[in-house]
């Protein structure tokens, strides 16, 4: 009688809440959310700044493309007819294209670098690229692998779609990267070309844009790209075992 009580007892227990993996998995899956919607928000709002000329020191890099000496002034071209220091004369820029001992423009900063001054909105955006793209391109990124780390939390990494997510991760990194590369670069242009800088006018072919890129970003798109292989050749795995079964 006792053991009968107990059965009934057990069968009439309420279901059990949920497993703490599938509670974290929730709670990992939001927070995520509210990350890759903050680093959209954040790289969207970073650019609009640049557009309505947000008071903030912009700079691009540049490199010197005839000959100069730093002096604790700065960076001063030869000047025909001038001599300082260990700055040779009788060739160089003529007096009236420069002024003999007056620095160019720019300062060292990890690189050379010259600061924008009136710059339009275009030029703006594109001088900080490397800022905005990374954090739009993080925050797209982290909301298109929400369904894959939901998959991954289920026991189910091959879930139909995961790919294709994988894949588009890939791809996004790899635009911010090419953003971020080619951008400041134009913009150094931009800003050579249309005096975009405080100071006079540098004679052309004395400072040309520097072409700097960061390589690490293209082993993450190496990496994804790996990962969205396997994954395709799991869901078709996965797909093809369901077809017997």
């Amino acid at each position: 009688m006792t053991g009968s009580r107990a059965a009934a007892t057990t069968s009439a227990a309420p279901p059990e809440t949920a497993p703490r993996q599938t509670i974290r998995a929730a709670v990992l899956v939001a927070v995520l959310a509210l990350i890759g919607l903050a680093g959209l928000i954040l790289g969207l709002v970073y650019a609009a700044q640049a557009a309505l000329g947000v008071d903030r020191v912009q700079t691009v890099a540049l490199r010197m493309a005839g000959q100069a000496t730093w002096t604790e002034a700065g960076l001063i071209p030869e000047v025909q007819g001038f001599e300082a220091g260990s700055i040779p004369s009788g060739h160089g820029l003529s007096p009236s294209q420069w002024i003999g001992g007056t620095p160019f423009p720019v300062y060292h900063s990890g690189g050379l670098v010259t600061e924008l001054f009136q710059a339009d909105p275009l030029t703006s955006v594109e001088a900080d690229s490397p800022g905005w793209a990374l954090l739009v391109a993080s925050g797209l990124i982290i909301l298109v692998l929400i369904p894959v780390v939901r998959s991954y939390a289920a026991a189910q990494p091959f879930t139909p779609g995961t790919a294709r997510r994988v894949g588009l991760a890939a791809a996004i990194t790899l635009t911010a990267w090419l953003l971020a590369t080619l951008l400041p670069f134009h913009a150094a242009s931009r800003v050579l070309t249309r005096h975009l800088y405080a100071g006079p006018a540098v004679p052309e072919l004395w400072l040309a844009p520097d072409f700097q890129a960061t390589w690490w970003p293209l082993l993450i798109v190496l990496v994804l790209t790996g990962l969205a292989a396997a994954s395709r050749r799991g869901e078709r795995l996965a797909a093809e075992t369901d077809g017997l079964v």
